[in-house]
């Protein structure tokens, strides 16, 4: 029972992890592109290019890419892990 009281606990961490990652994301996109129309009109370096597509459907304005969403996610987890197992001394 004590090891399932501890994955209940790990999971309930992950959902914090989770908000985390979505306000990490929100800075991310602040400090990156500051104005989203002038972004889609010069060149782009590869940061940018690496974590935002500009679709047409979204009027070539950044969005966020799947490789950014895999990555600000998988950080929130990590770091809602790395909180968990410090509280819990797995």
């Amino acid at each position: 029972m004590p090891k399932f009281n501890k994955i209940i606990f790990l999971i309930l961490f992950s959902i914090p992890g989770i908000i985390i990652s979505i306000f990490i994301s929100s800075i991310i996109e602040s400090l990156l592109i500051p104005d989203s129309c002038d972004d889609h009109h010069s060149g782009n370096n590869w940061l940018i290019n690496l974590l935002y597509d500009f679709p047409s459907w979204n009027g070539c304005h950044a969005y966020p890419s799947t490789f950014q969403f895999v990555l600000i996610f998988g950080f929130g987890i990590y770091l809602s892990y790395q909180f968990c197992k410090r509280v819990l001394k797995i």
